[in-house]
């Protein structure tokens, strides 16, 4: 979720996937995703998963993806 977007923890039905099912095509967000995200709580949950995941995450992208966050008040580095 905190690569590829919230959406990607949704459950889908068989009929809404597409082909094929094994190997699903996922393409990362960016620091722009926040612009996407339609409520602060939904903003916020998004940070917080971006931040628990830090360590497994490629290191330049979250350095991108923390900034804009805390730009906008969602994390505070230390």
């Amino acid at each position: 979720m905190a690569q590829y977007g919230l959406e990607i923890a949704e459950v889908l039905p068989p009929a809404q996937l597409e082909p094929p099912l094994s190997e699903p095509s996922y393409e990362a967000v960016d620091e722009t995703y926040l612009d996407e995200l339609q409520s602060r709580a939904d903003k916020q949950r998004w940070a917080e998963c971006v931040e628990r995941n830090a360590d497994s995450l490629p290191a330049e992208w979250v350095a991108d993806v923390m900034e804009r966050l805390e730009q906008e008040g969602y994390v505070s580095v230390d």
